[in-house]
């Protein structure tokens, strides 16, 4: 196995001021900013997002949507975080039935 985990998301809603509050704590090992748009990537070893996906939340602006995937290749689970203004959605499902309607 390659990695242990995979990352994968895209966040919409985030100004250049938020942006540079955000960048010094995002642990993801690829970051792109560009307009109000944030794309991150991690492919290796686990990281905690829950913390910086509540910080995200929180600098969104009112309209702000976004999502994180992050795939557990040892456990086989994919969890779906689905962000908007002040509030963090989690699902988590085994990657077998990663097409169930559960997903957001």
């Amino acid at each position: 196995m390659k990695f242990a985990v995979q990352i994968y998301g895209d966040f919409f809603g985030i100004s250049p001021d938020a942006y540079k509050l955000l960048q010094e704590k995002l642990p993801f090992a690829d970051v792109s900013f560009s307009g109000n748009s944030l794309h991150v990537g991690h492919e290796g070893s686990f990281l905690l997002v829950d913390e910086i996906l509540s910080d995200i939340s929180k600098l969104m602006n009112d309209k702000g949507d976004g999502k994180l995937d992050v795939i557990d290749k040892q456990e086989w689970t994919l969890t779906r975080y689905h962000v908007k203004k002040d509030s963090v959605i989690e699902k988590k499902i085994n990657i077998d039935n990663v097409l169930d309607p559960m997903l957001l």
